[in-house]
């Protein structure tokens, strides 16, 4: 899928910085349909890039909105992903042609920071007739309820 996260080095370089706002379908991630977690709506980047005389030092915001099946009801949840202060060095010598693609960076940072469950917001309300599934039998042992931690 085609995405504007480029850095065109001779712009770059001749300007020294570059303000960066964009805000592209969430569908450039392309994450497997069978996946739980899946993104919706627009992606908003924001931030700069700055050209030094070795390197790209990237300063990124990252705006996102995540959909999760509730681990209770199995409904989806939306929940909003906000990465901020993402920093990144790329030296010139390992950037390859006349632009430097900084999407899997975005891809990276979202897919670390989205959470892995989530509940309806303001709890399930199928927690409470489920709750006599999560109770504590107290005749199951734990196999660590005597762990010692230092």
């Amino acid at each position: 899928m085609e995405h504007p996260f480029y850095i065109e080095l001779s712009r770059i370089k001749q300007a020294g910085t570059q303000v960066i706002d964009l805000k592209v379908s969430a569908d450039f991630l392309e994450l497997d349909s069978n996946d739980d977690l899946q993104f919706e709506g627009d992606l908003h980047v924001q931030g700069k890039v700055s050209y030094h005389p070795d390197s790209l030092h990237l300063e990124l915001n990252l705006e996102a909105m995540a959909v999760l099946p509730c681990i209770i009801c199995s409904e989806p949840v939306k929940l909003d992903v906000n990465v901020g202060g993402v920093h990144h060095i790329e030296m010139l010598e390992d950037v390859r042609g006349l632009e430097y693609d900084y999407s899997s960076l975005i891809h990276d940072h979202l897919l670390l920071e989205a959470p892995s469950r989530a509940e309806c917001h303001g709890g399930c309300k199928e927690r409470e007739a489920l709750k006599e599934h999560f109770a504590k039998d107290e005749s199951m042992q734990s196999p660590f309820e005597d762990l010692e931690l230092e």
